[in-house]
């Protein structure tokens, strides 16, 4: 998944911006920080998981 993908599933998700940027400036940095992006998307998918728990 590129780039502009991971933006926009973020965007509509409720990724706060600093963390899109933050996740885009880690990704350029290259495979040494795979895992503080990865702790970033878990971040954001329990807080996904959180708001539309029912």
């Amino acid at each position: 998944m590129g780039i502009f993908e991971i933006g926009k599933i973020s965007k509509l998700t409720g990724m706060k911006i600093n963390k899109m940027i933050r996740y885009a400036e880690l990704r350029k940095q290259g495979d040494s920080t795979v895992t503080e992006r990865k702790e970033i998307m878990i971040e954001h998918l329990e807080y996904i998981e959180e708001k539309y728990e029912y």
